[in-house]
Formats: structure tokens, C-alpha cells, sequence
């Protein structure tokens, strides 16, 4: 360790000390007590994560970006077959040039009213079927991929570390992203892929929890609304009980369709799989259809929009429905 590393480091901890002296009083004095009391708390755990980090398959992951590459690649040509020319997917300006000028499209405006070819309106042009803004967004995901996760920094031993912040959002969650020395990355969006290439220690093993529909349940009994209470204490599946009341499609239908489309999200084989094995759902007055997933996967992220407050705008874009009929399920 340097002098000067050593020193600031020493003024840090003493700054602190004199920092603290001034404004503990005011815990008491202001309610926040608890608050201080409940963040430190957390230090132990995450100073701890912080530390010991988690191990990396090296040698898997550097298989993965030869093949996510090899993707890459094959989208790229087709993305150059249909529009004659190397489209970059990551430059505004070619984009709107293609899609709003030489295809002629009505130009999307994103929040500030400027023109934009964001995710949200590529989508929008892929659900229409140009099947240019869908290998758009294949390749905007696959480098994303690769640049943010397949190629992340490591430490000098080879393992994977983040920076955690105990006081990081609005609702009181931890937040975490690279570390002070620019290795690591936020480690609570990770892509499910790289997921894979994280390890246990020797004699260590991983555990996931996560409560189901917690928050759905919670929304239920808090707002004391009688057909979501209905749906939990008769053990219903809540997703497909969601679009089954947003669809008019019966909740028996849409679990059997989510056993056969699953998690698909390719609009030709969705309608391929519902046309050979369940003929009958596209002859229901149903009021809308999601054409790129599974109708309890709209009723699932239905769900957790409208627990999050989601805009009608994005609520409309993420279920693939009418923003006149979001504005009905978001605003009342």
C-alpha cells in the first residue's frame, strides 16, 4: 500500500469520526433511529460480498463468446440480406434513416418528443413484422451480452466482485455495480446466461429463494380486492387468472397453451404451436392476442407492471396490447 493511499485512507476514517459526532444527535431528533440502525445492519453481509466475491468458469464462459460471436454473425447477415446494406443496430442515425425513411414508417418519439429507434420502438416495428427491427434487437442484445457480461473485468484472482449500496433507491433496496476499481458489475441484474458461468466454492453450493407472487398477494389483502383475494385462497394460478380476466380466455386454455409455447419468443413459431395444438384459442372473441409470448407470460408481466406502477405507454409496449386498453388497466 502507498503513502498517499495510506494517508487518505486514515484522513477518511477520521473524517468520518467528526462527521459522525455532528450529526448522530440528529438521528433521535429527526425519527431516523431505525432507519440507521436497519442500514447497518447490512454491513456485515455485504461487506462480505463485497470481499470474497464469486468464482467464474473462465473456460465455459470463453466457449459461450465464441458462440454467442457465431450468433452474432449469422444475424448480421441476415439483417444485411433484407436490407442490402451493413446496417449498424447501434447507430440512431442509420436506423431512422432505414426504418423511417427508406421503409417509410411512421417515426416513433421517445419521453423528451425527439425521434427515437430505441428498444420500445423496435419492438413496436417487430410486433407489425419488419423483420429488420427484429434482428435489430437480436444484435443490440447480443452485443450487450458480450460487452457487459461475457467480457467483464475480473479481479486479479479470477473471481467477480461488486460495489453494494445499502441506501441505493427510492424503495429501500440494495443496489450494487462495478467495483472501485472497475472490475465487476451490478450483480442483481444479471443475464440469465451468465448466470451459468458463476460457481460455487469447494463444498459450497448456491441457494435461490424467492416468494411467489409475493407482491401480488400483498397488492390483494392491502387494497382488499375480492377477486384477487378469490384467487389466492382458492390457489389459482394468478398469472393465468390475470390475462384469463384481460383475454376473456378461459385459465384452463392458457395454462395448456403455456405448457406447449412456454417461454418462446419467436412470433411465427408461437402461432405455428397454437394453430397445431390448440386450433380452438384463435377462434375465441378473445380482446387481444400477444403474438411474441405466452398469454400467462403477458398475464405475468401484467402483473408486475401494475404492482410497479408501470406507465400505460410501457404497460401497452411490454403486453403487446392497445395503449388504449392499457389506459383502461393502468389508470382505471
Amino acid at each position: 500500500m502507498s503513502e498517499t493511499w495510506a494517508r487518505y485512507n486514515c484522513l477518511d476514517s477520521v473524517t468520518d469520526i467528526k462527521i459522525w459526532n455532528e450529526i448522530e444527535p440528529d438521528l433521535d431528533k429527526q425519527g431516523y433511529r431505525n432507519l440507521y440502525e436497519d442500514t447497518m445492519s447490512l454491513y456485515p453481509s455485504i461487506l462480505f460480498m463485497q470481499t470474497v466475491g464469486l468464482k467464474v468458469d473462465h473456460d465455459a464462459l470463453g466457449f459461450e463468446k465464441v458462440r454467442i460471436e457465431d450468433q452474432m454473425e449469422i444475424a448480421e447477415h441476415e439483417l444485411y440480406t433484407l436490407c442490402g446494406f451493413n446496417l449498424n443496430p447501434n447507430s440512431p442515425k442509420q436506423c431512422q434513416q432505414y426504418f423511417y425513411g427508406v421503409l417509410g414508417h411512421q417515426p416513433y418519439l421517445g419521453a423528451k418528443g425527439t425521434i427515437t429507434t430505441d428498444e420500445k420502438a423496435m419492438a413496436r416495428l417487430s410486433r407489425k413484422g419488419v423483420k429488420e427491427a427484429k434482428y435489430v434487437i437480436t444484435l443490440r442484445t447480443l452485443r450487450k451480452l458480450l460487452g457487459t457480461y461475457i467480457e467483464v473485468a475480473t479481479d486479479q484472482d479470477g473471481r467477480i466482485r461488486s460495489s453494494f449500496n445499502p441506501r441505493g433507491t427510492s424503495t429501500g433496496r440494495l443496489s450494487s455495480s462495478q467495483s472501485i476499481f472497475g472490475t465487476g458489475l451490478n450483480f442483481q441484474n444479471l443475464h440469465p446466461q451468465f448466470k451459468a458461468f458463476i460457481v460455487a466454492d469447494s463444498n459450497r453450493f448456491f441457494i435461490s429463494m424467492d416468494k411467489a407472487q409475493a407482491e401480488w398477494v400483498i397488492i390483494a389483502y392491502l387494497c382488499n380486492d375480492p377477486k384477487m383475494i378469490f384467487a389466492i385462497e382458492n390457489k389459482e394460478d394468478i398469472h393465468a387468472f390475470t390475462a384469463s380476466a384481460m383475454t376473456r380466455i378461459p385459465t384452463d386454455d392458457i395454462q395448456e397453451e403455456y405448457k406447449i409455447v412456454g417461454k418462446h419468443t419467436d412470433r411465427d413459431l408461437i402461432l405455428q404451436l397454437r394453430s397445431k395444438h390448440l386450433p380452438h384459442i384463435l377462434d375465441y372473441d378473445y380482446a387481444f392476442l400477444p403474438a411474441s409470448m405466452s398469454i400467462r407470460q403477458m398475464g405475468k408481466k401484467s402483473n408486475f407492471g401494475l404492482s410497479y406502477m408501470e406507465g400505460y405507454w410501457r404497460f401497452a409496449l411490454e403486453n403487446e396490447i392497445p395503449e388504449s386498453e392499457a389506459k383502461l388497466y393502468v389508470n382505471g
